[in-house]
């Protein structure tokens, strides 16, 4: 009977996404939910169809980490899964906490996967303090919606896919379940640690709300479920304006200022998410938005935590901090006179307009776009400075752009974005085409997203 509930649980998640040709990989801690999963995975396989595999993230963290990844390998190869471990590095960079950067670290690692769709073993009861953690938080609709059952990994592509097919069965039922086919699992002593919020609300809240009204946890989930369909509704609102203020693949502040301030906040918080910028706060967020209204056609740039937007003929253009610093990198090398440390052998490019294509193999130097000014022609310039506008490159980093000046030649070339092939032989120059091709990512990016 228990195992009928449990194959019923995943059958009915199933059917919303899943496909014979899939193949899943099934996120093991080795703790008894996700050995619950991968059991009744098992189970299923020969009537779905699907190809399982599974993958085990060792965060470091822990004492016994490696003797949890070793009881995982043993635990595949008996069960004849073949399995996947990551080893990651928990850098919290963002000041979050521990837990956060393991998460994130976590899927990072899960992102790494060949698999169209990671499968998670989130229970009915994860489901309950993570809509709590939401609202205790301060989030929104979108936070206290807590988990959907499938979403995509990425916020870009849709595979891989996030797959939750237990958010409906309880933790007793994974227990029950683990028991009565003797099933064993590892455990991780964190879990009971009540300086992190979510185990406080798992060990100490819930159960003694529970205990007295044990009816509320079928509330609780039917009003997650509620906010997760009014999310869907939001979202497609939300994606309809996306598309309204966008024109050729950039965010148009005219267009945005046409919306109510509830749907342009909205939009502005969307772009952020949509860039990958780092989380903001209320106050940051404020000031974006001020900042927009006041001077929504003026050429200027916005700094918010370590991420800038750019603001350039009423568009909105954003890097992080990772493209923040290749910039300072431009800035260094275009005002560096000596090309000493800046040669390298160029293998092909598609050139501006006044160059043809050609094969290059003389030496060449790395110069900032205004540097330059002074050392070609106007005419010349014009047609590289055409070049970049008709590529949407903002006003703000024309100057800043990198060319390559032929030392022997006199030529000019200016970065093309997708079109350059780049043998460089200098870190500096590497960290400058990562940063172009981050403006290209940047600048073709408008898929919806999320959260």
């Amino acid at each position: 009977m228990l195992k009928n509930k449990l194959q019923q649980a995943i059958l009915k998640t199933w059917s919303e996404r899943g496909s014979d040709h899939f193949h899943l990989e099934v996120g093991l801690s080795g703790g008894v939910d996700s050995v619950v999963l991968l059991h009744a995975l098992i189970q299923l396989q020969p009537q779905l169809g699907f190809q399982l595999s599974a993958v085990h993230v060792n965060h470091q963290l822990q004492a016994p980490a490696a003797e949890w990844a070793v009881f995982c390998q043993d635990l595949c190869q008996a069960w004849a899964v073949p399995l996947r471990v990551e080893v990651v590095n928990v850098i919290d960079k963002q000041r979050l906490g521990t837990e956060a950067a393991a998460r994130a670290a976590r899927y990072q690692a899960y992102a790494n996967t060949s698999a169209q769709a990671v499968v998670l073993a989130h229970h009915a009861d994860d489901q309950m303090e993570t809509a709590f953690l939401g609202w205790l938080r301060g989030g929104g609709i979108r936070a206290m919606a807590a988990m959907p059952a499938w979403r995509s990994l990425h916020a870009r592509t849709l595979e891989p896919l996030i797959w939750r097919p237990l958010l409906g069965v309880s933790k007793q039922d994974l227990v029950d379940y683990a028991q009565s086919w003797g099933l064993e699992n590892v455990e991780d002593p964190s879990n009971s640690d009540e300086t992190y919020l979510r185990n406080w609300l798992r060990q100490q809240i819930l159960p003694n709300m529970l205990q007295q009204r044990s009816e509320l946890s079928h509330k609780i989930l039917a009003g997650v479920e509620q906010m997760q369909r009014e999310l869907a509704v939001l979202e497609e609102i939300q994606a309809q304006d996306w598309a309204f203020v966008h024109k050729d693949d950039v965010f148009q502040v005219s267009k945005c200022l046409e919306l109510s301030p509830a749907r342009r906040e909205q939009q502005l918080l969307y772009f952020a998410k949509t860039h990958q910028l780092s989380a903001w706060k209320k106050a940051q967020l404020t000031h974006f938005v001020t900042e927009i209204e006041a001077r929504p056609a003026s050429r200027h740039q916005i700094v918010l935590n370590k991420d800038v937007v750019f603001v350039d003929r009423a568009r909105l253009y954003a890097w992080g901090a990772e493209q923040r610093q290749a910039m300072a990198d431009i800035r260094m090398l275009g005002q560096t006179k000596s090309g000493a440390n800046q040669d390298f052998c160029v293998n092909t490019l598609a050139m501006s307009e006044c160059i043809v294509n050609t094969q290059i193999g003389n030496h060449w130097r790395l110069v900032s776009l205004g540097l330059l000014k002074a050392e070609m022609d106007a005419m010349r310039y014009k047609a590289v400075s055409d070049r970049l506008k008709q590529a949407k490159v903002p006003l703000l980093l024309m100057d800043l752009w990198p060319c390559w000046y032929g030392i022997e030649t006199g030529m000019v070339l200016a970065a093309q974005l997708q079109d350059a092939d780049l043998r460089l032989q200098h870190a500096e120059a590497q960290h400058v085409l990562a940063f172009l091709q981050q403006y290209t990512v940047v600048k073709n990016q408008h898929t919806e997203h999320r959260a």
